[in-house]
């Protein structure tokens, strides 16, 4: 279990618990997301660290087992592209990374196993709009 104090703007908070509540039946990601929701320090946008993941961040992190080394984009479902480099905040490793800052550490579950994870920078990104339907 993540104890580290984690940061989200009250529109990420927001958006976020409107997206679950359209969620129905068990899902794990959403109990976690739920979760981590309910314990966020919620703080007006400018008042969030600059460090801190929100939507729209884009994270560089290392995984601690491998050393492998992964940039992500942190988005709404809508705006998720993995070509892109672009993860919803629902997928597992998303859901992880959301309030955490640089520097901190996280173990989290996924499908494969528990992930230990450490942020090494956050780029706050400007919201990307969702492609137009035609």
């Amino acid at each position: 279990m993540n104890t580290t104090n984690i940061y989200i703007s009250s529109h990420d908070h927001r958006l976020l618990s409107h997206l679950i509540v359209g969620v129905s039946g068990k899902n794990d990601t959403i109990d976690r997301l739920r979760g981590e929701l309910a314990r966020a320090i919620v703080l007006d946008a400018t008042a969030v660290p600059a460090t801190a993941v929100g939507l729209n961040s884009r994270v560089e992190l290392e995984d601690l087992d491998t050393g492998e080394h992964e940039t992500y984009v942190l988005t709404l479902p809508a705006a998720a592209d993995p070509d892109q480099a672009r993860i919803s905040v629902l997928a597992p490793v998303g859901t992880a990374l959301l309030g955490y800052r640089v520097g901190d550490e996280i173990a989290w579950p996924t499908p494969g196993g528990i992930r230990r994870l450490k942020l090494h920078q956050v780029t706050r990104e400007p919201a990307t709009p969702p492609p137009a339907a035609g």
